[in-house]
């Protein structure tokens, strides 16, 4: 697979269809505003690392990564093995030693 292939096809998308980025950057954006919420809620049982923001920031990453990859490859994981890495990062963020 070519790698400029994927790089150039993201932005000319987003450059055709305005309102689409609209929609998934507000949406993205609210999962993010949820998560955070709920990792600050976790940080005042135990600190959450790196912190409630960025803890939010990479459970979303690694989601879109686990979707990117199953999309282009969907034999890679099974859908128990994707909830198992994300709840595994969650754990890591959160149960770290005092």
């Amino acid at each position: 697979m070519k790698l400029d292939c994927i790089s150039c096809s993201a932005p000319s998308m987003i450059d055709r269809a305005p309102q689409i980025k609209e929609a998934h950057d507000s949406s993205n954006r609210a999962f993010r505003v949820y998560l955070e919420k709920n990792f600050s809620e976790l940080d005042l049982i135990r600190s959450v690392l790196p912190s409630p923001r960025m803890a939010a920031v990479g459970l979303t990453a690694i989601m879109d990564g686990l979707w990117l990859e199953w999309c282009l490859s969907s034999k890679t994981f099974s859908a128990d093995e994707a909830i198992s890495l994300c709840e595994q990062w969650v754990d890591a963020a959160w149960k770290h030693p005092s």
